[in-house]
């Protein structure tokens, strides 16, 4: 049974290919939720998943949307484990780098 088996996922849904994600994400048992705007953050999710893109872009994008600053908290105070998604095999990897929007792991 995979890690992701009967967790909610949330993937960052303004850029990037989210959708893969979510397809990879499933197979693996995950239930996954979008989150496109600042209402999106009040619902409950186990893990955090931050497709590839431009993270300038990104962090400008989450900034407009009003989700930057609630997003940043939560991956500081580690209140979510958030990863990234090997764009080869399309597994969830462990972090080994973060957008420059968001704190590095201590």
């Amino acid at each position: 049974m995979s890690d992701y088996a009967d967790q909610t996922v949330a993937v960052l849904a303004v850029q990037g290919a989210f959708a893969e994600h979510e397809a990879r994400l499933s197979e693996l048992g995950a239930h996954c939720i979008e989150l496109r705007q600042a209402a999106d953050l009040k619902q409950d999710f186990d893990r955090l998943v931050l497709p590839g893109g431009e993270s300038t872009v990104q962090g400008k994008l989450l900034d407009e949307l009003g989700m930057l600053e609630e997003l940043r908290a939560r991956i500081v105070f580690y209140e979510i484990p958030y990863l990234i998604i090997d764009d080869i095999t399309g597994d969830p990897v462990s972090l080994k780098a973060c957008p420059s929007w968001a704190p590095a792991p201590a």
